[in-house]
């Protein structure tokens, strides 16, 4: 479609910093962050996506990609239901001072068996329905 991805080293020292300089180097217009997610207990569930803030250049993406993706993710209800949430600082990768457009999914989280299987069993899937969305965002038709 005439998208170019650039995909980060993770073994690279530095991590994060490193990334978001990578990031800017190559002038992205989207920084997207992809993890899975934990918690203390290892009973959460749900898909999450993290801005800076409603005023953030990614935000409209932002709700874009989960309401996509939670759409294909099989345990909904009002408690996996997490939404676009916001960082207000905490996270390196949507801060505009690192980056102008970031934005950070939490696809699942990995320590609970369901989540985890689920991940596993369609990551394809999970891969398209995020590309799929990059593709809506930027209006690139299919």
């Amino acid at each position: 479609k005439g998208v170019i991805v650039y995909r980060n080293n993770p073994d690279v020292e530095g991590k994060m910093n490193v990334w978001l300089a990578e990031s800017r180097k190559v002038k992205s217009d989207l920084h997207l962050a992809i993890h899975s997610n934990g918690s203390v207990n290892h009973d959460a569930n749900g898909v999450e996506v993290y801005v800076e803030d409603e005023s953030s250049l990614g935000f409209s993406f932002a709700n874009i990609l989960y309401n996509n993706l939670f759409s294909i993710y099989p345990y909904q209800s009002p408690e996996t239901n997490h939404g676009v949430k916001y960082a207000h600082g905490a996270l390196g990768e949507v801060n505009p001072l690192n980056i102008s457009r970031g934005v950070l999914i939490e696809i699942a989280y990995h320590d609970n068996m369901n989540d985890a299987k689920w991940i596993v069993d369609n990551y394809q899937k999970i891969g398209d329905n995020i590309a799929s969305s990059i593709l809506s965002f930027y209006q690139i038709g299919g």
